[in-house]
């Protein structure tokens, strides 16, 4: 009997990057290269981020404690023993609490035993506990069901849904919240989840169409990679001592599928991310210095929002939640939806992939893409003018961006503004045409204005939260058809 994972309702927003594009003064002929236009990004699946080693120090913006309940439970009623979740609770424990973390642990070795009652109070007391600075984390290892299509998670006694723990953690003044889920998801009834709840970081073992393997060191593959993160900071890509939630992320994209397939070759396993609306920080997720012996505060969150970091992140705006799911078919999509503006391709019952999209979703302004495969919707994105939401104007646009450039080449003007605020740019040029927010709410993205410098050109500025990283002159793509 395999473990089963609970599937929360929110959908994926496929991660856009802007292509790697040449830099070139205004005044060159346009190259017969081009580059990767707009809409055939929208299809790249690999992030361009700055070198992490050469990126500066982030301001700490929250200071305070990380408290963690850990439930393993070995043996559930009626369920086949899963010896490894002592060892998941009781090694996890200890690389955590080297984080600094105050641990409870629950478990069949502990002096608490995971019933219902026992770890609903632990986690509300936790969720009491915790100022307004502070960090939670809720990990269990265990069975899963959706008996009537409501997710449980197993205990010694009675389950548990999915439901009461995040509504426990919501509770919680804490500014960070995280709850990790070690278990599969290849039972059918775990693709619905009713519960929105706001900035809670759920990590999830796997996809929903796969399950959670066991490695041969007596612990689960993820648990393992997930404490090998922790552990010596392994994880920490960049080398400040503190391992943020998206480093420890990448740690586990980039380890467990490798590892799943080398425990036993051509098996699957991809952790993945949901959050719903995410507060504009950067969560730290452990330390990689033991903490002070008094216990003292420890850095919970620095500037910059949650960037994406697994290939299956599920960062979604509030309006989508409950209209579209994953798996969702394109007859329930238009159900649920209306019919798309555009797409559907000719060959989309032969090969079941293709890309929709919905203009002025969820909000005026804004393109929403649905990304199919299999015949079922496999991700999102939105596709909207960032925080600019004026109209374009090509004469200021060109106007500012000769004032930007002030006769220098666009590489020189490019590296000159590295680190500038957005919105200096759009005093400067104006609304773009056309913008790419690469994650909801995150601040990262591409603003674009078409026809700039001159016809057939455009100018692209991708920035992050910390300010503008590069801006580059194309030649312009013929529109999608």
């Amino acid at each position: 009997m395999t473990r089963l994972m609970l599937v929360p309702l929110w959908l994926s927003v496929l991660v856009l990057t802007p292509a790697p594009s040449r830099v070139q003064p205004a005044d060159d002929k346009p190259a017969s290269d081009s580059n990767t236009s707009i809409y055939e990004s929208l299809l790249l699946d690999v992030q361009e981020q700055p070198d992490p080693a050469k990126s500066p120090p982030k301001k700490i913006i929250a200071s305070g404690h990380r408290y963690a309940v850990l439930v393993g439970v070995a043996e559930a009623a009626g369920q086949v023993p899963l010896p490894f979740c002592l060892n998941d609770v009781t090694r996890l424990g200890e690389a955590l609490t080297a984080g600094g973390y105050d641990c409870t642990l629950l478990s069949e070795s502990e002096s608490k035993m995971p019933t219902h009652a026992n770890a609903l109070a632990a986690i509300r007391k936790m969720a009491a506990k915790a100022g307004p600075t502070d960090q939670i984390l809720v990990y269990m290892s265990t069975h899963g069901g959706a008996p009537g299509g409501v997710p449980l998670l197993a205990l010694k006694d009675e389950p548990m849904t999915l439901r009461e723990i995040k509504e426990a953690m919501a509770a919680s003044p804490a500014l960070v919240r995280v709850l990790i889920l070690d278990a599969c998801r290849d039972e059918k009834g775990f693709r619905t989840e009713t519960a929105e709840i706001r900035d809670l970081h759920v990590i999830l073992s796997c996809r929903p169409d796969e399950e959670s393997a066991n490695s041969p060191n007596g612990v689960s593959l993820f648990t393992e990679v997930l404490i090998e993160a922790l552990t010596g900071c392994a994880a920490d890509r960049v080398p400040d001592g503190q391992l943020e939630l998206d480093e420890v992320l990448h740690y586990l994209d980039q380890n467990v599928p490798a590892r799943a397939n080398l425990y036993e070759p051509g098996s699957h396993q991809n952790p993945t991310r949901t959050v719903v609306d995410p507060r504009s920080l950067n969560p730290i997720f452990a330390s990689c210095t033991p903490p002070d012996a008094d216990n003292g505060p420890v850095t919970t969150a620095v500037e910059g929002s949650s960037t994406v970091s697994l290939a299956n992140d599920l960062i979604i705006s509030s309006e989508l939640v409950g209209r579209i799911t994953l798996m969702m078919s394109r007859a329930d999509l238009e159900a649920s939806m209306g019919e798309p503006g555009f797409g559907f391709s000719d060959d989309y019952e032969q090969t079941g992939s293709d890309i929709v999209g919905y203009t002025n979703e969820p909000q005026d302004g804004d393109i929403l893409w649905v990304f199919f495969k299999d015949h079922q919707v496999m991700s999102v994105m939105v596709m909207g003018k960032g925080p600019c939401k004026g109209d374009f104007d090509l004469s200021k646009a060109r106007a500012g961006f000769a004032e930007l450039c002030d006769g220098r080449s666009v590489e020189a003007t490019s590296e000159a503004l590295v680190g500038t605020p957005m919105q200096s740019i759009y005093d400067t040029l104006g609304c773009p045409s056309g913008g790419l927010a690469l994650q909801s709410g995150s601040g990262r993205g591409a603003a674009v204005y078409e026809n700039v410098p001159r016809q057939g050109r455009e100018v692209r500025v991708t920035y992050y939260p910390s300010g503008v990283i590069s801006i580059s002159v194309d030649e312009m793509a013929e529109p999608a058809k």
